[in-house]
């Protein structure tokens, strides 16, 4: 009750509403009061009683199992095992233990010697020189065992860990390997792990002690989560609702000591983030049941997609692509120059010291890698805390790009229930979701896509004053686009062209005389060009700095466009492995809001088709289609906003539309969240090496693009079915160097924030819509005249 009053209070001062708001916020408060009030009832008091004793009973027992764990490495090892002090976030989870690797596992106890075995391999290394004997040293809190040779296969090392190595009931391990450089990266002798086991050791012939030491923050925990579980159903005194709050909550009771006992270091990890996500959503409840629809669709569309980006964030870069994007980032803040740190070179193009890619992406990191760099000052932390913030890029982009969709169909279609609707679909039920949390390019090229998207539809709002200003930024978003990718030059000319026609028939219509309209399109033309051609100018320059040619583009050693067009759009639109409509069924609905679509909105539809055609062409023949070790059609990702867009001008019609047609689009929503959900939880990178190797599929690559039976879609599935969980920034930032209090306070305050954000947008979208809305952004239909 009293946490309740605090937190009104607290959001009353930091979001002041002004003294005409005043009544509201005490209705509020008065609204959280008796949400509170009706845990004090006697027999919600009783109820809360037995949970308690039940979840400290369960507890006890836990901690009488002795620990007796097996950790697959570079499956279900987050946030456990890092590589803490190379030079850059190694790529992948097909786990090198190199250099200085640390292994962190809480929940341990020290009330007996445990049997530490490890599953390590120096096999397959090239950059070992022949008959070279690689040694590591095993480090466990501080203390070091002596030195042992790495065999080339797969061998089992064992140590016996005493209990006073165990301190704070965490065992913290670390695994020192010989470092060199590599042409590629900074890339010391390595250990190939694949497995940990922790067993109960003692002297020969002795039992295991029975006194086990209790961890009492743990079972306050469970204790703790079990109460918020059953607060939800609580207030309400309807039996129903109580008999399900019961049964939830004695489920959770269960479920969560289970996990304590046989999982403990998986409890330890995300039970306190738990408790205080679930702490603030109860707390904000009773604010949003007393606000239900009000408030700003927009902003709790970006709060929430914002939170859930930033939560399931990779804590790697996807591909050695990203890696050199990022490293120029670092040479111009850090060595003010546009070389690489030596040795880290590419060796894939002749230009050596300098990255092969364009430097749009490389730009957008400067603002980021900046606040990692002041946050490393301020808290004294090695160069880890930069890397966290540019992992960070990918998140808060998505969310950017949610954003502008929701803007451009609420512009189109004049109605924010829509599109929010569409909004939703495109982030949870494609493939945008596992880009989002990812570090390849193509998300910022689908924010820019959609931004000049935007512009150009208030260019052409009528009875428009800012014309000049939208002009002017879509010039500016085009040249983003052919800074960051030099592909992108073609989408930018249709762009130009698309505005070109568009504006001389407006023009025209105007009955100007010929000397009139050239002057206005030259004038307005030239300043959408200026910003295209600036920005451009400086991709070209930088052509020129790398090999003495502006039109030598850092890919021409690799660019090849021989592949068949009709096999190319087979594989992009239909095949199991990157195909389209597998991992966007939600785009089907297209076929069906053509006609629609074509009829109130023709200059739209002529400019999304030619974009997407241009495309089709353009990535179906090019030798590497696919987008490599990737999730689905990487190149389509940038018009996957656009797609998502047009298919809202058949839920236009939702009203009218009959029971198996909901059914039907609905079906198609769950699949794609669902192939969403396991893209997400399982890495599409160099995971999917240790994942086809693991099960002997020596041709994995062509066959998981082409073959229903090896379709990343089901090995993602097989996957999880072992246990191979992508891990998340989010859960382990004392990994970067961070504060070890933040392993719990920001996974649980962004848990918090996805829950709230998730309630608001419920409620708004259940909210009747009104007439202003209706109206307020509904544009006339644009036919040609």
């Amino acid at each position: 009750m009293i946490a309740a009053y605090i937190f009104a209070a607290v959001t009353f001062v930091l979001v002041p509403r002004g003294r005409e708001k005043l009544s509201r916020t005490r209705d509020l408060i008065t609204h959280i009061g008796r949400s509170f009030d009706g845990l004090t009832r006697l027999y919600n008091l009783l109820i809360l009683i037995g949970l308690a004793t039940l979840s400290v009973a369960l507890g006890v027992w836990a901690y009488q199992q002795p620990l007796s764990w097996h950790l697959t490495i570079g499956g279900a090892d987050a946030p456990y095992v890092r590589n803490v002090n190379g030079r850059i976030i190694p790529i992948g989870t097909m786990r090198w233990l190199r250099g200085d690797s640390s292994i962190s596992i809480p929940g341990v106890s020290a009330s007996h010697p445990l049997t530490l075995s490890v599953h390590l391999s120096g096999q397959g290394r090239t950059d070992i020189p022949a008959g070279l004997v690689v040694s590591f040293t095993l480090s466990v809190d501080g203390r070091d065992y002596p030195p042992v040779a790495l065999k080339p296969r797969y061998q089992w090392y064992t140590w016996r860990i005493e209990k006073d190595a165990i301190s704070d009931g965490r065992l913290d391990l670390r695994f020192k390997v010989p470092a060199m450089f590599s042409g590629l990266l900074t890339s010391p002798y390595g250990m190939l792990a694949d497995g940990l086991d922790l067993q109960p050791a003692s002297a020969s012939g002795a039992a295991l002690p029975t006194d086990i030491e209790l961890d009492w923050r743990n079972i306050v925990y469970l204790a703790l989560i079990v109460w918020l579980v059953y607060s939800f159903f609580a207030p309400s005194g309807r039996r129903l609702l109580l008999a399900c709050g019961l049964i939830v909550s004695l489920t959770t009771t269960v479920a969560l000591a289970a996990l304590l006992a046989y999982n403990r270091p998986v409890f330890v990890v995300y039970a306190s983030s738990i408790f205080i996500g679930l702490f603030l959503i109860r707390l904000g409840w009773p604010i949003l049941a007393a606000a239900r629809g009000r408030g700003s669709r927009l902003g709790w569309l970006f709060v929430l997609t914002l939170a859930v980006g930033l939560l399931l964030a990779v804590p790697d870069f996807q591909a050695g692509d990203d890696v050199y994007k990022y490293l120029t980032t670092e040479s111009i803040l850090v060595r003010g120059t546009l070389q690489l740190p030596a040795p880290q070179t590419d060796p894939n193009t002749s230009i050596g010291v300098f990255s092969r890619y364009a430097l749009g992406h490389s730009f957008a990191l400067i603002p980021l890698a900046s606040v990692g760099l002041l946050f490393e000052k301020i808290l004294g932390a090695a160069g880890t805390i930069r890397y966290f913030f540019v992992l960070l890029f990918n998140p808060i982009v998505s969310a950017v790009t949610v954003a502008l969709l929701f803007l451009c169909a609420r512009r189109l279609y004049g109605s924010e229930k829509l599109a929010s609707a569409l909004s939703l679909v495109y982030f949870f039920a494609t493939f945008a979701l596992p880009y989002a949390i990812a570090s390849w390019t193509e998300p910022l090229m689908g924010m820019l896509m959609l931004l000049t998207f935007y512009a150009m539809l208030r260019v052409f709002e009528p009875s428009n004053s800012d014309y000049a200003r939208w002009l002017l930024l879509a010039g500016i978003s085009l040249g983003c686009m052919t800074m960051t990718k030099e592909e992108y030059v073609l989408p930018a000319l249709m762009f130009g062209l698309w505005w070109l026609a568009r504006r001389a028939i407006t023009v025209w219509n105007e009955r100007q005389s010929w000397s009139k309209l050239l002057g206005r399109l030259i004038a307005e033309g030239v300043l959408l060009a200026i910003p295209v051609f600036s920005l451009y100018s400086i991709d070209l320059a930088y052509n020129y700095i790398r090999s003495g040619s502006i039109f030598s583009s850092g890919y021409q050693n690799i660019l090849g466009f021989d592949k068949s067009v009709l096999g190319g759009w087979y594989g992009l639109l239909l095949s199991s492995g990157k195909g389209l409509l597998l991992f966007a069924p939600p785009v089907l609905l297209c076929a069906w809001a053509i006609k629609t679509f074509w009829l109130r909105y023709r200059w739209e539809a002529i400019l999304i088709a030619a974009l997407f055609v241009e495309a089709l062409w353009f990535y179906g023949t090019y030798i590497y289609w696919e987008g490599g070790v990737s999730w689905g059609p990487r190149y389509l990702i940038p018009y996957l906003g656009l797609l998502i867009i047009f298919s809202g001008a058949a839920l236009q019609s939702w009203a009218d539309w009959q029971s198996w047609q909901r059914w039907g689009y609905g079906l198609l929503v769950g699949i794609g969240a669902w192939l969403a959900l396991l893209g997400v939880l399982t890495n599409a990178g160099e995971d999917w090496n240790y994942g086809y190797n693991y099960v002997g599929e020596t041709n994995w690559y062509t066959n998981a693009v082409f073959s229903p039976f090896a379709s990343p879609a089901g090995h993602a599935w097989r996957l999880l079915e072992r246990g191979y969980i992508q891990s998340q920034s989010m859960f382990q930032l004392s990994y970067y160097h961070f504060p070890a209090s933040f392993d719990h306070i920001v996974p649980g305050l962004l848990l918090g924030l996805v829950g709230i954000a998730a309630l608001r947008v419920t409620y708004q979208l259940r909210a009747s819509p009104s007439n202003e809305e209706r109206l307020a952004f509904s544009t006339a239909p644009t036919k040609f005249r």
